[in-house]
C-alpha cells in the first residue's frame, strides 16, 4: 500500500567542514574533551563528545560549532 506522502524527511546540516562556523567557542588550552548538544535544548542534537588529540581546533559534526584552543586563535588547523 502507497502513502499519499513521502516518508522521506530532508534535514539541512551545515556541514562540519564549512569555512565560516556556525559559532566559536574558545576553551582552555588545556582541554583534552568538549562535548557538544547544539545548544538548542529540545531543538538542539544528541550530546556527542570529541577529543582534541593533536588538533587546536575542531568543529561539531551535527551543527558546525568550532571549538578553539584558547592560544590557538582562528588560524590553528
Amino acid at each position: 500500500m502507497a502513502l499519499p506522502f513521502s516518508m522521506k524527511a530532508t534535514v539541512a546540516m551545515k556541514p562540519a567542514t564549512s569555512p565560516i562556523p556556525a559559532e566559536m567557542i574558545e576553551i582552555d588550552d588545556d582541554t583534552e574533551t568538549v562535548g557538544c548538544d547544539g545548544g538548542g535544548g529540545a531543538l538542539g542534537h544528541p550530546m556527542v563528545y570529541y577529543n582534541f588529540g593533536t588538533l587546536t581546533q575542531l568543529d561539531c559534526g551535527y551543527c558546525g560549532r568550532r571549538f578553539v584552543k584558547r592560544g590557538a586563535g582562528t588560524a590553528a588547523h
